[in-house]
């Protein structure tokens, strides 16, 4: 699952997107804290 989050926000900052907003279903109904450390590390604007 992390590196599907690396993919598509690291995608986005090479893009030079101005708003990188990112989003994940949780798992066993909690959200992933890696998935969401890797994309708040790779720059995401909002989770």
């Amino acid at each position: 699952m992390v590196a599907s989050a690396h993919m598509s926000v690291a995608a986005a900052s090479v893009a030079d997107e101005p708003r990188i907003i990112a989003c994940q279903p949780p798992f066993d109904g909690e959200p992933n804290p890696a998935v969401i450390a890797a994309k708040y590390l790779d720059g995401a604007h909002e989770i």
